[in-house]
């Protein structure tokens, strides 16, 4: 499914996100990957080695400090 995640995020940043939920629901991926996808929360990217990692991107902690 991770390949299938990568074309689902390109899709999404090359064609939109109606072209990337058709590809998703056309595989029967799920619904909590689906919205991941659409969301941009699944972003890809390149490691060392060329190949491709999939990532979560993090929010940073709050300090505290106001």
């Amino acid at each position: 499914m991770a390949q299938r995640v990568d074309v689902a995020i390109v899709f999404r940043d090359m064609l939109g996100p109606d072209d990337a939920a058709a590809y998703m629901a056309r595989y029967d991926m799920p619904e909590h990957v689906v919205q991941r996808v659409l969301s941009g929360l699944a972003v890809t990217r390149i490691d060392e080695g060329g190949a491709l990692v999939e990532y979560v991107p993090t929010m940073p902690k709050d300090s505290g400090s106001t």
